[in-house]
Parts: structure tokens; sequence; C-alpha cells
């Protein structure tokens, strides 16, 4: 049946005078605003996103054209609720011609219940059918996955979703028993309307499963960030209905981790997880462009820009002495791409056949550029797929850390 989406285009004098306005009514509702030259997103939650562009009509006293689109799947009925009445507020910030386009009947009845029973448990049926159908016997297969980020470790007839991971016999029963409603409240993670107190238990359940390290939280801004986040909406959650099961034994170990004394009621029920919550605990499959690359996930990533050459990604736990990742790709502009590295340099050479090409790999000593400096040693690893050349340098401190980098290397991928 497609997404379930909603549309809106109108016209703006001055697109500064709206992101001001936008700002102070963000700030109320405690949501987040990103603004570029082109346009702006609304974050509302957790993969809810309202994205707005506007672009420039022609002549001196030319307006702004405003475009809006927001796919309120698989975010679940309460965030299309929530989105549909944003953006009928947002009618009221000067935006002339503000017109929205609901493709379901919401925004004419106002029937909560109809839009879910008739729009979204469908939508929700269908895409549970269709993933079982495509994960063979022995294979792990993804629901609501953003195709840009980690993939999940592998664990064999399981389907990975921002929400956790679940056995496709299990789904499979529900399925057959029809039992959508709950694996409404299982898969989406805004079911009902407003923010309620199993809407705060799954949006920390997205961030448990999904974000999370598990790392202390003075490691980095992020792990404090993320985890105080998580704690507090979990402490909100059981406060509005202590009946509610809450990932407790995971609450408990994020509030060591984060220093913090518990305050959720001791009675409160702990939810039953048919596997261990977090896919970061783990090893993860990280994505760059086409390659990818089994990783421990508790890695942090950051963008290097390092000039032309050395520009790029990379992955590593800044508080530990781990082996430092640093990811990059260039183009060929003259059809396939060729290795570049002199493999003569490098000790211990090794070769890989990838599908659709080829890599190969080996590691040397660094010498200290100064004398109080530690001796560091390299893996450098070049992977060629199709016109594009992929540029792996792996720095390390423990010669010991070389077996782990040569078998992360030995299993990378191409994405298909």
């Amino acid at each position: 049946m497609g997404n379930i989406d909603i549309t809106c285009t109108g016209k703006i004098r001055s697109k500064d005078t709206l992101v001001k306005a936008v700002q102070r009514l963000v700030k109320q509702r405690n949501l987040r605003l990103g603004v570029w030259e082109e346009g702006m997103r609304i974050v509302v939650c957790p993969r809810g996103y309202l994205d707005f562009a506007w672009t420039k009509e022609k002549g001196l006293f030319g307006q702004w054209n405003l475009r809006c689109g927001c796919n309120t799947t698989p975010v679940g009925p309460g965030f299309h609720k929530a989105a549909l009445e944003l953006l009928e507020e947002l009618g009221g910030l000067g935006i002339k011609e503000w017109n929205v386009q609901d493709r379901s009947d919401y925004q004419q009845d106002r029937d909560f219940g109809a839009l879910r029973r008739e729009w979204f448990l469908p939508w929700l049926e269908e895409q549970v059918s269709q993933v079982l159908e495509k994960t063979a016997p022995g294979e792990m297969g993804y629901l609501f996955w953003e195709v840009d980020q980690y993939r999940p470790e592998v664990v064999p007839d399981t389907i990975a979703t921002p929400l956790g991971r679940f056995p496709v016999a299990w789904l499979k029963e529900k399925l057959e028993k029809g039992a959508l409603e709950e694996l409404a409240q299982y898969l989406f993670l805004w079911d009902q309307p407003g923010m309620n107190a199993l809407y705060l238990r799954n949006r920390a359940l997205k961030q448990l499963w999904e974000d999370c390290c598990f790392a202390p939280s003075d490691r980095s801004y992020q792990d404090r960030q993320i985890n105080a986040d998580i704690l507090d909406t979990l402490e909100r959650s059981a406060a509005m209905d202590p009946s509610l099961p809450q990932p407790v034994a995971d609450y408990r170990e994020l509030c060591i981790l984060d220093d913090r004394t518990p305050n959720m009621p001791e009675d409160v029920p702990e939810m039953e997880e048919l596997y261990p919550i977090g896919y970061r605990r783990g090893e993860v499959l990280q994505p760059y462009d086409k390659l990818v690359v089994p990783l421990p996930g508790l890695y942090h990533y950051e963008w290097s820009n390092g000039g032309m050459d050395s520009a790029g990604a990379i992955w590593r736990d800044e508080e530990s002495e781990s082996p430092i990742w640093h990811f990059t790709a260039l183009r060929s502009r003259m059809g396939s791409a060729q290795f570049g590295l002199d493999m003569a340099q490098l000790q211990d050479v090794r070769t890989k056949q990838l599908e659709g090409g080829q890599a190969h790999w080996g590691w040397k000593e660094m010498p200290p550029k100064k004398k109080d400096d530690d001796l560091l040693y390299r893996v450098s690893c070049e992977a060629v797929v199709g016109d594009t050349l992929f540029v792996i340098t792996i720095t390390y401190l423990h010669p010991e850390h070389r077996e782990d980098i040569y078998d992360r290397l030995e299993r990378m991928t191409i994405l298909k």
C-alpha cells in the first residue's frame, strides 16, 4: 500500500523570518531543528522528521516556494497525528497558501482509531510479511532499518529492527494469529496518541538497542548525552505508568555507567526480551560507501578533513588504546580504479577477492618521530571495486592487535 506520508506547499517572503519563528516554536516544544542553505529539518522524535526545502522565485520581488515532506511510517500513527498537528500550526507563522495534504483520511475525520486500524496496521502487516518472505532460512533480515547506517551482528533466523531483535518464527506466529495490535506495540516507536508511557519506553528502547554503546558517560560527550537521555526517558515512562514493563536490568546497568542513583520504583515489572538489548554491545557491520567492515560496536565515528587524499571517516574507542581505523575513497575518472600501494614496503601481505573487486594489505612499523613517542604499527589496506579505490589505514600501539585487524579485513564485504 506504500508509505503513509504528509506533504505541504506554501510561499514565504523571507526564509530567515520563518526560521526564527520555527526556532521559537521548537524551543517551546523541546524539539530539535537543523537548518542549511536549501532547507531545514524539525526532529520530533527518533526517526520522526519534518523535512523542508525552499527555492527562490525569479524576479526582484520573487517569494520563496516552500515544500515539506514527512513519511510517518514506520515511526507509527502517534507520530502521524503529532506531525499533522505541528504542520497545521506552522501555517500560523506567516506562510502563505499553506496547503497540507494527508495521504490517510485522518486530516478529514480526526479518527485516530481508524487511522491506526485502517492504515497503519495493514501497512505493518504488509511490511512484516515482505521481510519474512525475503529472509531465507539461516539468514537475518532487517525491518525499518536505515540503509546507510551500520548493520547489527548476524544472528541466524532473526529480524533486526530499531526496537529490538525478533525470531523469524515468533513474527510468523504473530502474523498467522492476526496479532497486529501486539506487533504494533513492539515495532512502532509511537503507536498511541500523545507522549504516553509506552511511547517513552519505546523511545528509550530504540536508543538502547541502536545507539547506546553501554560505555561510561565520562568516556565522551556522546556517551554522556545518550546515557542521560535514556535514563531520563525511562524514569518518566515508569512514573507515568508503574505497571508497564521496563528494561529494568539495562536501566540499572546504565545508572552505574552514568554514576546515577536509580530513581525507578522497585516494583516496576521487567520486560521480557528474547535477546540481550544493545546491538552495539557486540560487533557491527560498518559500511563506508560500498565497503563493509566488521568493527566493534563501541567505536565512535568522526569525520577527518585532512585534505583531498586523506579526508574520510575514522572509527575508534577514544578512551582505550584501541586501533584507529581511517577510511577514504577515491574515484577514478579514467575507468577502473587501480592499486597504488607499494606492497614491497609491507610485511605479511595478504590478498582477498571481493564481489566485483579485490583487496590487499600488509603492515609495517612507524618509527617514533620524537624521542619520547611510542613505537606505532600500521596496517595499510587497499580495496578496488569498479571505479573506486578504498584506502584503509589502521594505526595501533600493541602488536597483538594485528591478528584481530587482519581477521576483520578478511571478513570485509561489498554492500549488495
